[in-house]
């Protein structure tokens, strides 16, 4: 008797297995090559529906590791189980973060588009994947971007925003800012002092001059020009690909507020679907009251709901 929860447990682990299966490739040549994996269905029989994975803001490995969280990978393997294949990589900003470090002209062009853009050429040669029927899936950063991205990468199938703000990047990180202020962890003065410093450069982003230069929250100041100059909602707007809009209303860091203005913007058109989950966090983890950055510290699960209506989605199209 002492061995069946092992047997129980090992039963139940070949069992999930079974629904998808994983290898590692490349994505991309040469100097700016990173290293990715691709989660297929491990049941039934392709060409699969695909989608590549978009990450969200700052250096981060190919499961969009979060403290004890692992949304992307989560996102791979609840999709392949559920008939799509997922292609997910290390970000350029994680891989060679040592080489872009000091780059005075790194835009989201190299730090996004140039490899999402490899993503979607590398799934469309794979024999098991259906090349008329490739999707991007962003999250947060991602997300906001993810409307440039369909109008760069020719016939998507249609495109994913998850947790994606809609007002500019200044207004965002304010708002986030404000609401981590109040934070009992970050009552300290040390704390308050570096909040304060976050504000400052926030300031500066807003007041950008011509002859600004060098570096502002990590990120050089040819980085926030194209920022400025971009407007993720008149993008979408000019969409005709399917356009799936989802949100956590837990949500502290892109908020209620971004997706009242999506719904706003697109909320007429024939091609977008808008929905909103009253318990799902930034990461699309269940749970109860406003979430706070140690709620990240707890390892959860991407609400299957919410992976449903993704590959249901997807499998409409």
């Amino acid at each position: 008797m002492r061995l069946w929860p092992a047997l129980v447990l090992s039963t139940l682990t070949a069992a999930l297995a079974a629904d998808f299966v994983e290898r590692d490739l490349t994505v991309g040549a040469g100097e700016w090559a990173v290293s990715g994996t691709l989660t297929t269905p491990g049941k039934g029989k392709g060409p699969w529906p695909a989608a590549v994975l978009v990450h969200g803001s700052g250096p981060q490995d190919r499961d969009s590791t979060v403290a004890a969280n692992k949304p992307f990978r989560d996102l791979a393997q609840g999709l392949a189980a559920r008939g799509v294949a997922v292609l997910r990589y290390d970000k350029r900003t994680f891989q060679h973060r040592d080489r872009l470090a000091a780059a005075t002209d790194m835009t989201p062009q190299e730090e996004v588009f140039d490899d999402a853009a490899e993503a979607v050429a590398l799934l469309r040669k794979l024999p098991e994947v259906n090349g008329e029927r490739v999707f991007i899936i962003g999250h947060s950063m991602g997300g906001t971007l993810a409307p440039r991205l369909a109008t760069t990468i020719p016939k998507l199938g249609g495109i994913v925003l998850l947790a994606a703000a809609a007002r500019p990047v200044a207004d965002t990180v304010v708002e986030q800012i404000a609401y981590l202020r109040t934070q009992p962890e970050n009552q300290s003065p040390e704390a308050q002092a570096k909040i304060a410093g976050i504000e400052a450069a926030v300031a500066k982003l807003k007041e950008l001059k011509q002859d600004d230069a060098g570096f502002i929250l990590g990120a050089p100041v040819a980085y926030w020009r194209w920022w400025a100059r971009y407007d993720p909602l008149a993008e979408a707007s000019k969409l005709e690909i399917p356009v799936l809009v989802l949100q956590g209303e837990r949500d502290y860091q892109v908020t209620m507020t971004d997706f009242d203005l999506w719904k706003k913007k697109l909320g007429g058109k024939s091609n977008v679907t808008l929905k909103s989950y009253a318990d799902l966090n930034h990461l699309f983890v269940a749970g109860r009251g406003r979430s706070k950055p140690a709620e990240y510290l707890s390892a959860g699960k991407v609400s299957g709901k919410a992976i449903e209506e993704i590959a249901g989605w997807i499998q409409a199209r």
